[in-house]
């Protein structure tokens, strides 16, 4: 399910390249590889996160005993890519981020009229991210408490970020997308790239903290990712125990 999530912090509407001082905070948690690019959060003309997979191709030959067509794709590596636009620049993208979150994939198998279809595995992963950009171009990223960038920006403009929706007008435009994004000079258009994950913790804020600001941040988000996390399996084994009511549960020493 896609979200809109408006901005109402900020009194002023455009930012100077200086002014352009912000920490994003995100929390989310995928269970699957995407085949496609997934889009976790996106600011239409200023930000973009998401997730790209790796993958070759598969056709397997050997009869496995459900046939010999074993189909699908195999994975190699999960990305976690950050993007800025600039508006003021023609519309120019920069990456400020791009790190592997996964290289060691399973396999879970999907049989189909007596055909092997690979999927991917459903090892839930979940992350912290945080991103910290000073109104000099600098930006720091965070990602499970570790920094994986620190770099500074090569187009002097702003991302304009802070920029707040109008929600008189329902203006769509300076709205957070989370879980998709849209299409359309004014994002109104069709929704694409969709995340089929969880995002359980969004913070926005004004200014560009310093590192020990950063590890409050984290402790405070790895809290909100654990609670997250045990609600998420506590639902799951209450699910698997109301369809499975036939078995006996025991605790085992």
């Amino acid at each position: 399910t896609g979200v809109q999530m408006g901005i109402h912090c900020q009194s002023y509407f455009n930012q100077s390249p200086k002014e352009d001082a912000w920490c994003l905070c995100l929390g989310f948690t995928h269970p699957r590889p995407h085949t496609a690019a997934a889009c976790v959060l996106y600011k239409h003309n200023s930000l973009e996160i998401q997730i790209k997979s790796e993958s070759v191709s598969m056709d397997d030959d050997k009869d496995d005993g459900f046939g010999k067509n074993k189909t699908g794709v195999k994975f190699t590596r999960e990305l976690l890519e950050i993007d800025y636009t600039y508006t003021t620049a023609g519309g120019r993208r920069e990456r400020v981020l791009s790190v592997p979150i996964r290289e060691v994939f399973g396999e879970d198998f999907v049989i189909h009229e007596r055909e092997m279809m690979v999927l991917g595995d459903e090892c839930v992963h979940s992350h912290v991210l945080i991103v910290c950009k000073g109104g000099d171009g600098h930006t720091r990223c965070y990602l499970d408490g570790r920094k994986v960038s620190d770099a500074q920006s090569k187009i002097k403009k702003s991302t304009y970020m802070l920029r707040k929706s109008n929600v008189d007008e329902k203006e769509d435009t300076y709205k957070f997308f989370v879980g998709h994004k849209r299409l359309g000079d004014d994002a109104k258009g069709r929704a694409v790239n969709w995340f089929h994950g969880y995002v359980y913790d969004i913070a926005m804020f004004d200014y560009c903290p310093y590192e020990f600001e950063v590890n409050l941040l984290y402790r405070a988000l790895r809290l909100d990712h654990d609670i997250h996390l045990y609600q998420h399996w506590k639902k799951m084994r209450q699910k698997f125990r109301k369809n499975n009511g036939n078995f006996r549960f025991e605790l085992v020493d």
